[in-house]
């Protein structure tokens, strides 16, 4: 009986910690200098705490310039956060074909992103373009990696706007689409262009820029869409709108993407408090234990 009262305890104890726990959710928007320059001028990362200070336009920390330089035969092309690490693609300023088109940049921490330094999964890609689209933003919803694709000439849906989906990173790499490519009904006013594309845990936000230079509340505009179906149908939702966001005239949106974290971090379990795989070997400890008590009184008796 006390061994399942501690066990009992232990549970609750560990279910009040994890229902402890709250999520906070970083935008980092990634923008990439029109002219080719070196590092630390070339890329910088503006940070948003939270959904509402992004619409606002409230700087967070993380924000400032990086160590990542590109190439002059490259331009960023998409950002995203996976879980494990960050992703930056890199599209061929010229039409060319695999593997020489798309490139993706890892970075395993926010602090390896900031200082350029390159990880596990960074190389070229068998990913193709064609001269018709150009990549507009890159998401990972967790389920699939969402690549978007917005057509270079002015068009009305369904031809403006396509998702290739890759169901795992590997899929990706290889260029191997899955389940919900395929044109979309979105399309884009002409006088924009959709620069960024994420998934924030409660809905896809597609980030447009004015093609003009401008002055916030009308250089960067939101498009929410609470459901992969909802974005397939262009069917806007909550969040949806112009943001206080101004961008200099020397820079572009390249990227958007976003990084949610447990805060604070699962904690360990309580001091004592055996792992689940603990407490089988332990029952299997106890019953040998008691195996053996029955076996000495059987032989005394």
């Amino acid at each position: 009986m006390k061994l399942r009262a501690f066990a009992a305890a232990a549970a609750l104890s560990l279910a009040m910690a994890t229902a402890a726990q709250a999520a906070s959710t970083t935008y980092r928007l990634m923008l990439q200098s029109r002219t080719d320059t070196a590092a630390p001028n070339e890329v910088y990362v503006a940070s948003y705490a939270d959904y509402a200070s992004l619409q606002a336009g409230t700087l967070g920390a993380g924000s400032g310039y990086t160590q990542i330089g590109i190439s002059s035969a490259f331009q960023i092309a998409g950002l995203t956060h996976d879980g494990s690490a960050y992703r930056m693609m890199l599209q061929s300023r010229t039409d060319t074909a695999a593997p020489n088109e798309v490139y993706i940049a890892s970075y395993a921490n926010f602090a390896d992103l900031q200082a350029g330094n390159l990880g596990a999964g960074s190389g070229y890609t068998q990913i193709g373009i064609s001269s018709a689209f150009r990549i507009a933003g890159l998401a990972y919803d967790g389920s699939a990696y969402r690549m978007m694709l917005q057509s270079r000439a002015d068009t009305a849906a369904p031809n403006e706007i396509y998702i290739a989906s890759y169901s795992s990173f590997a899929d990706l790499q290889n260029a191997t689409l899955g389940a919900g490519s395929g044109y979309t009904q979105i399309g884009i006013s002409s006088a924009f262009n959709v620069r960024g594309f994420t998934w924030d845990g409660s809905a896809y936000r597609v980030m447009l820029q004015s093609l003009a230079d401008t002055a916030a509340p009308n250089e960067v505009y939101i498009a929410s869409y609470s459901s992969f179906a909802d974005l397939q149908n262009a069917t806007l939702g909550a969040g949806s709108g112009y943001t206080q966001i101004g961008i200099s005239s020397a820079f572009i949106i390249a990227g958007l993407a976003t990084e949610i974290i447990l805060d604070p971090p699962p904690p360990p379990p309580p001091p004592g408090v055996p792992e689940p795989q603990s407490w089988a070997l332990l029952i299997l400890g106890f019953g040998a234990v008691g195996t053996r008590l029955r076996r000495r009184r059987l032989q005394a008796a």
